[in-house]
């Protein structure tokens, strides 16, 4: 219990003190973003899988908000990172941490992120 409060405070202290913008500055082009429905739903449904795929894998079935789970967040950042897909890095990282991480998030709050 002790090391996850050391871990937890450790994780807080570098994100403090690295202005809030987490580990590292990602490379996306914002340009990227759905610009109908259908695309939307479509790059939704893609990061949704990765994201059920990362909760089965860390064993975190228990909520549907993961964003306090370093395994989950790690783990679906990794493989957005890692996947090539710039859409999907576009949809990814423009998203909300709250809404980014949420598996029971719906359509009609991300209908904020379409471009006009």
């Amino acid at each position: 219990m002790n090391f996850r409060i050391l871990c937890g405070a450790a994780v807080m202290a570098v994100t403090i003190l690295n202005g809030g913008h987490g580990f590292a500055a990602e490379q996306f082009d914002p340009a990227l973003m759905p610009h109908d429905k259908a695309a939307l739903v479509a790059v939704s449904d893609t990061q949704m899988g990765l994201l059920r795929r990362a909760v089965r894998f860390c064993n975190d079935l228990g909520r549907s908000r993961h964003n306090n789970n370093l395994c989950v967040v790690t783990d679906l950042d990794r493989v957005v990172r890692t996947s090539g897909d710039e859409v999907l890095k576009a949809f990814h990282w423009t998203l909300a941490p709250i809404d980014r991480y949420d598996d029971k998030r719906s359509m009609v709050g991300l209908t904020k992120y379409l471009k006009k």
